[in-house]
């Protein structure tokens, strides 16, 4: 007997399955809690929004049939025939970070906080917000921590500690959580001891797959500009922005830092218009105006300087 599921225009199904070993993704525009999914097969983004996510270990039979009808404004879609197993259920914010939390509020405070980070702005109230919502939330508790970190004072490495206390024990409570989750914690417990270059690295491992993740991007970038690593910070955004479009969340601020990695390595031409770019589609975005001013001094050009 098939599924009869009410639906909404605001959020999109994503699950991974590996039926016959082979793994692949199937979305459509279910929402909102785990008794609302069933298996979809259609790779088209139909919507914006959150997007729920299911990885199945255990083989899936695909549904024979699909039917999306329109009642009164409200979406229905209708499954012939499915068999899966439920492992973990994740939100994954505008970003590209996956979280094991059900609090859509949670992650929407969360991307303003993301946002805020991005932008070099205070994150403090959207991350409060996020964590009041769920004090589970596990990137939010890594990201406290390493926000406090990375202000590179001794003194910082204590709450550093605390918030992966808290991190670790979220993490443990959500079965190991996703894998953004994990790579953060892990970053965030490396700081902690000191090893940057590692939770850099760490950081980066987790882009060879999921290159889009932004948040995982911005520490490992930041954590290399710490290390006086600028070659490494250009190699990394090279290698990520081929996978990223105007219409993705978080691309001026991509374009900005290689802007930064592209200037200080010498490559000033090619940095300014790069940094430009990266103003003109985010004008929120300090390293694109950090990397252009750079380059107008590095040129001798004091007066476009204090123009731009």
């Amino acid at each position: 007997m098939g599924l009869h599921v009410p639906i909404r225009r605001s959020t999109k199904l994503a699950m991974i399955g590996k039926p016959s070993g082979t793994r692949i993704l199937i979305c459509s525009i279910v929402r909102h809690r785990l008794q609302l999914l069933c298996c979809v097969v259609s790779c088209r983004d139909l919507v914006n929004g959150f997007v729920l996510q299911a990885e199945i270990n255990s083989p899936i039979t695909l549904p024979q049939s699909l039917i999306i009808g329109f009642t009164q404004g409200t979406h229905y879609l209708r499954t012939a025939r499915t068999k899966f197993k439920m492992e973990h259920v994740m939100l994954v914010d505008r970003y590209q970070g996956q979280h094991s939390t059900t609090s859509e509020t949670a992650v929407s405070e969360f991307e303003k906080a993301v946002f805020a980070v991005a932008a070099h702005r205070p994150a403090a109230t959207p991350l409060t917000a996020a964590l009041k919502a769920d004090e589970n939330l596990i990137a939010g508790l890594a990201l406290k921590g390493l926000g406090v970190v990375l202000l590179g004072k001794a003194e910082d490495i204590t709450a550093g500690r605390v918030a992966l206390k808290k991190a670790c024990d979220a993490l443990a409570r959500a079965d190991g959580g996703t894998g953004f989750e994990r790579a953060l914690v892990e970053a965030l417990e490396l700081v902690t001891q000191g090893s940057f270059k590692t939770a850099a690295a760490r950081l980066e491992a987790r882009l060879v797959d999921n290159p889009k993740e932004f948040l995982s991007l911005k520490v490992a970038n930041s954590l290399r500009f710490m290390t006086g690593e600028p070659k490494r910070m250009r190699e990394i955004t090279a290698s990520t922005l081929g996978h990223w479009d105007r219409a993705d969340a978080g691309y001026g601020f991509v374009l900005g830092l290689h802007a930064f990695g592209l200037e200080e390595t010498g490559s000033f031409a090619e940095a300014e218009i790069i940094g430009k770019k990266a103003v003109a589609i985010e004008n929120a975005d300090a390293w694109g105006i950090h990397a252009v001013s750079h380059v107008m001094e590095m040129r001798g050009r004091p007066g476009d300087g204090a123009d731009w």
